[in-house]
This record gives C-alpha cells, structure tokens and sequence, in this order.
C-alpha cells in the first residue's frame, strides 16, 4: 500500500490527501495485516463521505455483520474443518493411493481459499461497520475455466496492484527499446517478472520463486491458445 502511494505520489498521480486521513489509511487495522490491498485515493473518499453523513446507517450495521458472520465460517469452521483432510507432511505419508492424495490436494486448494476469502470477508465487514468499503478480493476463482481469469479473479487486489506497478510499466519501458522485442516475447517478461514477484510476495524461498514461475508460464500458454 505504501508503494502504491510513494509511485502513484513521484508520477504524480496521487490527488492532495490530508495527513490525518494518511495516517487513518495507514493503520486501518482491518486491512493492515492481509489486505484487501486499498489505494489511499478510495479510502479517503470513503472517510470524506463518512465525515459528511448524517446520523448512523442501520443497514450498514446489518451488512458488514453479516458479512464478518460468513467470514467466521469460513475460515473457523469450513477452513479448519479441510485442514484435518488438506495436504501435509503427515497426511502424505498416510495416504495409500492417487485418489486419497488427490482428496488431500483438493482438500489443501479449498482450505486455502476458505481461510483466506473468509479473512477477507472478515476484514470487509468490519471496514463496512467503520464505513468504509474495503475492495473485493475474491470472485469465484475456482469456477473460472482459464488460468488468466483465476488470475482475474484469486486476491483481485494483489493482481491489480503487480499489473499497475510490474506488469504495465515493464511491457511499457521495453515497447520505447531501440530493438523493440515481439509482442510475444514482451508479454513473456512482463507475466514471468509479474508473476514471480507474486511468488516472492508470499515468502522469500526458492519454492514460492518456482511456483511464480510456473504460473507465469501457464498464462503465457493460456495467451498464446487464446490468440
């Protein structure tokens, strides 16, 4: 978030924000610890709106409740209920055939979504019941049927901001090269570079660095049969 406003401030991009709402932006709890990843210009909109109503929302209470609700089923109960089935060390060596290991897989893939949409819902929510409307970082990723609109649609925000910040600017910077590459070969260094700094973001190993890679590989795969 902080990027996002140090880059969007140097290109002058960023309209004049307040220092008070700065700081508010900063340390919204909700959001501080695991997104949804808000720009600062949204967020002071919200609190510029929330200054100027009148009286308390009632259907706001009602929303964000019901929201934080599911978020707290998902992640406690559904989550926590995949994590006995979900793929692990232990798991693995108990598993006796391809079936029970692909159980676990799938029970890892929907313990992850679970435990991580349902946070978001979480956080959502709360910001809701503060008045402010946290962006959405789910939408079905799972009943997409291409890898490029998974992208599109698993941590939205995150996805957003590696295209604002990596994507765009380095398929960019090498369309202004004096030996301008193929398009082919551009898109190829702005997914492999866009989607290993995703595989960096969630740890620092040569694991998460591979697991970029192979997804920066699939969409570029998905592009080319696209095209």
């Amino acid at each position: 978030r902080l990027i996002h406003v140090l880059r969007d401030r140097q290109m002058g991009k960023l309209p004049d924000i307040s220092l008070r709402d700065m700081i508010t932006y900063i340390v919204f709890f909700p959001s501080l610890t695991a997104g949804p990843i808000d720009r600062v210009e949204r967020f002071a909109e919200d609190i510029k709106a929330l200054r100027e109503m009148d009286g308390r929302d009632p259907s706001r209470l009602v929303e964000g409740s019901t929201r934080v609700v599911i978020g707290i089923f998902k992640k406690f109960v559904v989550a926590d209920s995949l994590a006995l089935v979900a793929l692990s060390a232990t798991n693995a060596d108990q598993a006796l055939s391809a079936g029970g290991m692909w159980v676990l897989l799938y029970g890892y893939a929907f313990r992850l979504f679970f435990d991580f949409s349902g946070y978001s819902d979480i956080a959502i929510g709360i910001g809701i019941l503060f008045g402010v409307r946290l962006p959405e970082n789910f939408n079905r990723p799972y009943l997409k049927n291409s890898i490029t609109a998974f992208w599109q649609s698993w941590h939205i925000t995150l996805s957003n901001w590696v295209r604002f910040y990596i994507f765009s600017p380095l398929t960019r910077s090498m369309l202004r090269w004096k030996r301008r590459p193929s398009s082919n070969v551009i898109a190829f260094m702005g997914l492999m570079a866009t989607m290993m700094i995703i595989g960096l973001w969630h740890g620092i190993s040569i694991t998460f660095f591979i697991w970029g890679l192979w997804h920066g590989i699939g969409l570029f795969v998905h592009k080319l049969w696209s095209d």
